[in-house]
């Protein structure tokens, strides 16, 4: 069981070779607006550059205690 939970919204460009996405352009955690943040971004991205397509993947980071009592992340 995590010790605690964290949840990150992330930008992605569209790879310009067609294999998917491309660089990560902004990150944004529930403290920073989360989601609405992120897709308020990739809005304004794709108003600025009209054929580029640009997505908002969300990650679920839980940290856990390991057998000698450090800290590990894991990133679902």
């Amino acid at each position: 069981m995590p010790i605690r939970t964290e949840k990150t919204f992330k930008v992605y460009e569209q790879d310009n070779d067609g294999s998917g996405c491309g660089a990560v352009l902004a990150s944004f955690t529930a403290e920073q607006g989360g989601e609405g943040a992120a897709l308020a971004k990739a809005r304004e991205l794709a108003r600025q550059s009209p054929p580029t397509r640009y997505y908002v993947a969300a990650f679920t980071h839980g940290v856990y205690l390991d057998a000698t009592g450090g800290e590990v992340t894991r990133t679902y």
